[in-house]
């Protein structure tokens, strides 16, 4: 009975025995079909990274030798546009004889030209001139103003300038102040052969004034207006003198 027993222990261990090395046989033939696909897929990179090395090779050998062609091909055309540049300069310095006598007889012609006239007008010269002599215009209390020691001037409406002909006028440069009464807005107004060709501000403390013009006339005339926030009325006194007339003589 105890024979019996031990022979079927012994089988079973058997049994687990030969499944166990089975188990192991398995395992060592799949890590080596393993290591077989792993050496495998190397050796196909590999070979795949040497085609591409050597295409890359292959392609640099041609871009050297397709710009050693272009370079020569560069070079020939240098020595052919070489070759050809003398015979274009003989040509252009046979053509030269014939393009040039045109233009010689054209400035043998322009030197033979009469000059261009003269401008007889003498430059901006002084036409009329007033120094020293003071007067008050514009207003009703130049009277009062003018009968005192200090402020002794002439008494006008206007100052009226009568030159000896009509003259090309360039500037009036006088000397003004409005110092006169209580309100001192005078301004004035330059009007020639009766038309209005400008104007200016006269200060409290006086100024030398420079009026530019451009017209041509006669009488002068310089009339004084008060200047009320923006409107311009009668009735503002203003003391002007030294007064100049500046512009071209016309001999007219």
């Amino acid at each position: 009975m105890t024979s019996i027993m031990s022979d079927g222990k012994t089988k079973t261990i058997r049994f687990f025995v030969m499944l166990a090395l089975a188990a192991f046989m398995a395992g060592v033939l799949a890590m080596a079909v393993a290591t077989m696909s792993v050496s495998a897929a190397a050796e196909e990179t590999a070979q795949e990274e040497e085609t591409e090395q050597e295409e890359v090779a292959a392609d640099m050998l041609r871009g050297a030798q397709n710009g050693d062609e272009a370079e020569a091909a560069e070079a020939t055309g240098d020595a052919k546009s070489d070759e050809a540049e003398p015979s274009a300069n003989r040509q252009a310095s046979e053509a030269e004889p014939e393009e040039t006598r045109p233009a010689e007889e054209t400035t043998q012609v322009a030197a033979v030209q009469d000059p261009p006239p003269v401008d007889e007008r003498q430059p901006t010269a002084i036409l009329f001139e007033s120094v020293g002599e003071r007067r008050c215009i514009g207003g009703v209390l130049c009277e009062s103003y003018c009968i005192e020691d200090d402020n002794k001037c002439e008494i006008e409406t206007n100052l009226n300038i009568r030159l000896d002909s009509p003259q090309k006028i360039t500037m009036i440069q006088l000397n003004a102040h409005d110092n006169i009464g209580a309100t001192r807005r005078s301004r004035l107004h330059i009007k020639v052969d009766g038309k209005p060709a400008a104007a200016t501000l006269v200060y409290r403390a006086g100024s030398s004034l420079a009026i530019p013009l451009d017209v041509t006339g006669q009488l002068i005339t310089i009339e004084s207006m008060h200047q009320h926030n923006g409107f311009e009325l009668g009735g503002e006194e203003a003391i002007v003198w030294d007064v100049f007339v500046l512009g071209d003589k016309t001999g007219g």
